[in-house]
This record gives C-alpha cells, structure tokens and sequence, in this order.
C-alpha cells in the first residue's frame, strides 16, 4: 500500500466511525469502543504504520465490545499496512 492509498483508506475508515458515532441509538459501551478506535485510528500515520502494525487488531479482539463485521475492514487495513 502506498502512503495515498494509506490515507485514503484511513479517511475511510475515519468516516465510518464517525457517522455511526453520530447515530441517536448508540450505546454508551459502543461509543466508547469506537471513541477509543478512532484514536487509534487517528494516531496512524504512513511513518509510523510498521511499528504499530497489529495494535489496531489486538485492541479490537481484546477490548472493544463491536460486532467482527464492522471490525473486519480495520483488521484488514492493519494487517496490509506493510
């Protein structure tokens, strides 16, 4: 992946957890898990992508309470950021 390419999907991934943020029938647990991935996923950049490689999947699994179906385009983007 190249750093346009690593932009663009990390603007996507962004907007999506922003707009079910802005959902009236959140739960606080949900907004609180996706709070936490936003800065996580905020925190990425091209520079620093390899040594952060694998935290994005580990705090999903271990500690934030979403459905795998939402997760799984953040799995796949921290595991292709090589």
């Amino acid at each position: 992946m190249n750093e346009k390419e690593f932009y663009n999907k990390k603007e996507l991934l962004i907007t999506k957890i922003k707009d079910v943020l802005i959902l009236p029938d959140i739960t606080s647990e949900k907004k609180n898990s996706l709070t936490t991935l936003l800065k996580i996923v905020e925190k990425y950049t091209y520079r620093n992508r390899l040594n952060s490689k694998g935290a994005i999947s580990h705090i999903i699994i271990d500690n934030l309470n979403l459905r795998y179906s939402f997760c799984e385009e953040f799995i796949l983007f921290d595991k292709s950021t090589n």
